[in-house]
């Protein structure tokens, strides 16, 4: 598209297509990011299938990736995906875990789905944790009180660190 617009309006014509076509890519890959639930194969490497049926990673553990920023645009959806996980889990969850290694920021608007999301999961039995949180991500839950609210132990540094916590929390 960008290419027949140089040829038939100009070069700047082309220009501001693309940013407009980039800008509009970006937000529809933030809107809809590609979620993922994140298991171990037997021999230790890290499987991604569909986020629309729960695989457990451990007896217990489903781990939730969350395939781009956290903001108001996506957290009625980072929601509906997470409770579809807990409430479709069958056997019943002991923890759902965060995987944050795709989430570049988090908003107050999705810090406020995270508390929703822990509020539910609590109420139910089920702890939520993260893993593999950058930095910046792991400042942002410091300042919104959401290390406070999960428990600094629940913030995990990789996938590898959930499933040993919950298969050893589980014997």
């Amino acid at each position: 598209a960008t290419a027949v617009t140089v040829v038939v309006a100009g070069v700047e014509q082309g220009i501001f297509l693309a940013m407009a076509l980039s800008v509009v890519e970006h937000l529809y890959h933030t809107y809809r990011p590609y979620d993922t639930i994140l298991s171990l194969t037997p021999d230790g490497h890290i499987r991604y299938s569909p986020a629309t049926a729960p695989v457990e990673a451990a007896p217990g553990l489903v781990v939730y990736r969350f395939g781009a920023t956290l903001y108001y645009a996506n957290a009625s959806r980072f929601t509906e995906e997470a409770f579809a996980l807990f409430e479709n889990a069958d056997p019943h969850l002991r923890w759902l875990c965060l995987a944050a290694g795709a989430v570049g920021d988090v908003d107050y608007t999705g810090a406020e789905a995270i508390r929703q999301l822990h509020g539910e999961l609590t109420r139910s039995g089920v702890a939520l944790l993260a893993c593999d949180l950058s930095p910046h991500v792991r400042s942002q839950f410091d300042a919104y009180g959401l290390t406070a609210l999960l428990g600094a132990d629940n913030l995990l540094d990789d996938l590898h660190a959930a499933v040993e916590r919950c298969s050893g929390a589980a014997g």
